[in-house]
């Protein structure tokens, strides 16, 4: 049986976009059969003729001939890229789904007929405006009640829309009454106002005048103070201890106060900066650097021989052995390392030692957990170790320096 089928598409491109949408239909003739139809869109930006083919090749006799593909295979083909129906109703949906838009069929069924009367062949026959004109209004879709109703209510509410603009009218001429009363009452209220304004204004002139008086009075003073910190300052800068000297015993003896020269004092933070510049120059540094942290702050006042606790300040350590200044071998430290002893030594104590060293071999553990030191002398009781704690304090620095 001789089949016939045959494609008609249209290609849309968006403007300024590589954006392209395919619609078309499909028609199938058989020899004393009804004729069928399909319609597809093709919208995954395949087009026709470049990588989307309506046709299959086959070889016939040796020679290569294009078959148009039937609806089944065009269904595959397309798959999730577009969209195959079967009826001519279904397809007038489709393109108007895709390419005009409009919300009802009866609108989009509107502009075809309007289409078609444009395009009649009696229009090439005749073009008086008159004739055009009527063929644009039969297309014209009629007005409905609805649309009718919002013309409707307009009419009927005129009237009331007059009357509103009257009462409007007449309570806008009583409101510029009440207006203008209020502006008398504003102008005696600002003149009331003034009036307050140059009063307060001569009053806070003359508290600035005693204000400023009160500013020289303090700057005064506080020029005072610093010629008196200055002459304290320099009075400890002369006479900084050549031994081991506390700060509150440093403090009583150039100030006569043991709270004077406290690291969080006015006068501590200077003498601090003294310190500081008179270490730097000692050391060859171009620049002084004020020691920020409780430990760099204690190092640098025992290299003056000041301490601020030599209690509290202390090291963790074992089998380790000291000597005194005289030579002599301290028994404390002598007895706690033949007997694997951990000590807790504070500063006070470490102060009066010439030097320290391990009981047994030259190598010393440093370890900053408390945990991990305990559990490495439950392994090895006799190795020589020092525990930080945490950071490093003066006395543990101390320490491992000796």
């Amino acid at each position: 049986m001789s089949v016939l089928v045959i494609y008609l598409f249209i290609e849309y491109k968006r403007e300024d976009t590589n954006q392209y949408l395919t619609t078309g239909i499909g028609l199938q003739a058989r020899r004393h059969k009804t004729m069928n139809f399909w319609g597809f869109a093709i919208t995954d930006n395949r087009r026709i003729g470049k990588d989307f083919k309506l046709y299959e090749v086959e070889n016939n006799a040796g020679e290569k001939q294009q078959i148009p593909l039937s609806r089944v295979q065009l269904e595959n083909r397309i798959d999730n890229g577009g969209q195959v129906v079967r009826t001519q109703g279904e397809y007038m949906k489709l393109v108007n789904k895709y390419i005009f838009g409009f919300e009802t069929m009866e609108a989009y069924e509107d502009l075809i007929k309007l289409l078609i009367q444009l395009r009649s062949p009696k229009l090439s026959k005749e073009f008086r405006p008159t004739a055009i004109y009527d063929i644009l209004e039969a297309a014209l879709p009629p007005l409905t009640d609805e649309d009718l109703r919002h013309l409707s209510d307009t009419i009927e509410h005129m009237d009331q829309t007059k009357q509103q603009i009257e009462q409007l009218e007449r309570e806008q001429e009583a409101l510029n009454k009440v207006v203008k009363r209020y502006h008398t009452y504003n102008e005696y209220q600002l003149a009331e106002k003034a009036d307050y304004l140059m009063e307060s204004k001569k009053r806070f002139t003359k508290e600035e005048k005693a204000a400023q008086e009160k500013i020289q009075a303090a700057s005064k003073l506080e020029s005072e103070i610093a010629t008196q910190l200055v002459t304290v300052l320099a009075h400890a800068y002369r006479a900084l201890p050549e031994t081991a000297e506390r700060l509150p015993m440093f403090s009583q003896r150039i100030a006569g106060n043991p709270h004077a020269f406290d690291i969080d004092a006015d006068l501590g933070k200077l003498f601090l900066h003294v310190l500081a510049v008179d270490w730097s120059n000692d050391s060859g540094d171009s620049v002084a650097v004020v020691p920020s942290t409780t430990e760099a702050v204690n190092e640098m006042l025992q290299h003056y021989h000041i301490y601020r606790d030599d209690l509290l300040n202390f090291v963790t350590c074992a089998n380790f052995c000291a000597e005194k200044t005289d030579g002599s071998v301290h028994p404390v430290w002598k007895a706690a390392a033949e007997c694997n002893t951990v000590q807790n030594l504070p500063l006070r104590e470490l102060v009066s030692l010439d030097r320290v060293y391990p009981a047994k071999g030259n190598d010393v553990w440093i370890v900053e957990n408390s945990g991990v030191c305990s559990t490495l002398l439950d392994y090895e009781p006799a190795i020589p170790i020092i525990c930080t704690n945490g950071q490093f304090k003066l006395p543990q620095i101390d320490s491992i320096y000796s």
